[in-house]
């Protein structure tokens, strides 16, 4: 967060791990530690069921953590957030661009501002 210095675009800034065109699939008891951007994205994807996710992206210092989305979704439908717990500086899940049919069950979320739809 101290390279970014509070610049939320900042080039180079990686996306920890990507969803992409993936169909009828679980991923569970991932854990995320200071994410330098969006923590998730997911793309295309359908009937995806994410459970039991931890994501703490906090400074260490007075850095800021702005842009470090818990997860965002593009094209995506049947998707299913259940037992998150996230910390962020920015959305603690998002929806974009065409993401349909989004269930988001027994998560909780610190800081952050919570559940973003566009």
């Amino acid at each position: 967060y101290d390279l970014a210095n509070g610049v939320g675009n900042l080039a180079g800034r990686p996306i920890s791990f990507m969803i992409t065109n993936t169909t009828d699939s679980h991923f569970t008891n991932l854990r995320f530690v200071q994410s330098q951007f969006w923590t998730m994205a997911i793309k295309n994807a359908e009937d995806v069921l994410l459970d039991s996710i931890y994501i703490n992206s906090t400074s260490s210092t007075s850095a800021s953590t702005i842009n470090t989305d818990g997860v965002d979704t593009f094209y995506s439908n049947r998707i299913t957030f259940r037992n998150w717990t996230v910390t962020c500086g920015d959305d603690n899940i998002s929806t974009k661009a065409n993401s349909t049919n989004i269930l988001i069950q027994d998560s909780v979320f610190h800081g952050g501002r919570g559940i973003a739809i566009g």
